[in-house]
């Protein structure tokens, strides 16, 4: 599935963090048909973070509020492509798309 990284809501921060501290990007995605071949049925996503070894499994947190943390939300995610904004160390700005 295409990924494009966009500089939203800014370009990147610096963000230190600490065992157990969090920090949040801003996730664009456009929904497909489940019935059409290039739509690709997700259920999260993993990223890349710098000074990190592999991949982490990201947390999806609805506008709502709901998340998928632990197991507190199954949600299925049928996907066309995705755009992802840059890290950011608290969630002001992050859904600016």
């Amino acid at each position: 599935m295409p990924v494009q990284k966009v500089k939203i809501p800014g370009g990147p921060t610096e963000v230190t963090l600490n065992p157990g501290e969090t920090a949040f990007a801003g996730v664009l995605v456009e929904r497909g048909d489940k019935a059409d071949p290039n739509t690709v049925v997700a259920t999260g996503f993993s990223v890349s973070v710098p000074g990190v070894d592999g991949p982490v499994n990201a947390n999806i947190i609805g506008t709502d509020g709901t998340s998928t943390e632990n197991g507190c939300l199954y949600a299925e995610f049928p996907l066309k492509s995705m755009k992802a904004g840059t890290l950011q160390p608290t969630t002001q700005g992050v859904t600016v798309f």
